[in-house]
């Protein structure tokens, strides 16, 4: 989650690192295997954003453009959104 509200990151290299990048075309559909995300047992209740950026190898993040030419805000892109709730 962005804004300067709460953030749980992973990270990891889509298809178990044997497709890189480089080898991707415009318009194509890579999923991406896995990306365990923890979220702390005292994590707020309420509506999250997720979103996904790609980096290159130093790190500083990829420009990013969705499907339907969305333009990720600084890399960025929102790809689904969850609920916490309390149990």
């Amino acid at each position: 989650h962005v804004d300067g509200l709460a953030q749980y990151t992973c990270e990891g290299t889509p298809r178990l690192n044997s497709y890189p990048f480089e080898k991707w075309q415009p318009g194509e559909t890579v999923y991406f295997d896995e990306c365990p995300m923890p979220i702390p047992a005292d994590a707020p209740p309420g509506t999250y954003q997720v979103l996904m950026a790609a980096s290159d190898a130093n790190g500083s993040l990829l420009p990013a453009q969705s499907a339907s030419s969305e333009v990720g805000a600084d890399g960025w892109l929102p790809v689904a959104t969850v609920e916490f709730v309390l149990d």
